[in-house]
């Protein structure tokens, strides 16, 4: 178990290969500009963030998550997420910061938020999972063009929705399922 508060990088160009579950500090910012293999291994770190060079993937099978946040911070993630050989690959965002999603993700896991927020311009940023979970947190979302999503979403706690976007509507037509909890839907 690592337990450095450090700064993990991967610069471009660059492999990580997990080799457990605790091969990175739940503590540590995580700067993807290179390739993070999760080999199957799921994953907490403080934070994540990366250029558009950027890859989160899995090299083993499996349904690997990683969950990024404790640290609070507000940081961009402008790279990928895929399954590569897994089944699927999830991102559970924690703390309270602000995580942006800038990239075209192809991962099948879904996108959970259990605290903070999570800021998107483009359904696919969210990743090609049928289904998004909000946890406790906010789905912001950015930009000026049109956001469109066909995604179910799971409310599993106060929930928040908020269109910053003042230039166009937002349109979901997935269902949306509520657990007896509040969803605040805010913005433009």
């Amino acid at each position: 178990t690592n337990t450095y508060t450090g700064t993990t990088t991967i610069n471009n160009g660059a492999t990580l290969k997990l080799g457990s579950a605790t091969s990175i500090s739940n503590s540590s910012a995580l700067v993807i500009d290179g390739t993070l293999d999760l080999a199957g291994y799921s994953e907490t770190v403080g934070s994540i963030a990366g250029a558009s060079t950027g890859l989160i993937t899995s090299t083993a099978s499996g349904s690997p998550a990683l969950t990024a946040g404790g640290d609070n911070s507000s940081t961009t993630y402008a790279g990928v997420i895929q399954n590569g050989s897994a089944t699927t690959v999830a991102l559970t965002k924690t703390g309270t910061g602000t995580l942006t999603l800038s990239g075209t993700n192809t991962n099948t896991g879904v996108t959970s938020i259990n605290g903070g927020a999570i800021s998107v311009e483009a359904d696919a940023n969210l990743g090609a999972a049928t289904s998004v979970a909000i946890n406790s947190g906010t789905l912001t979302i950015g930009g000026t063009g049109s956001f469109s999503s066909t995604k179910n979403f799971t409310l599993n706690g106060a929930a928040t929705i908020n269109n910053a976007n003042t230039t166009n509507a937002s349109t979901f037509s997935g269902n949306f399922t509520n657990g007896a909890n509040l969803l605040t839907v805010d913005g433009a």
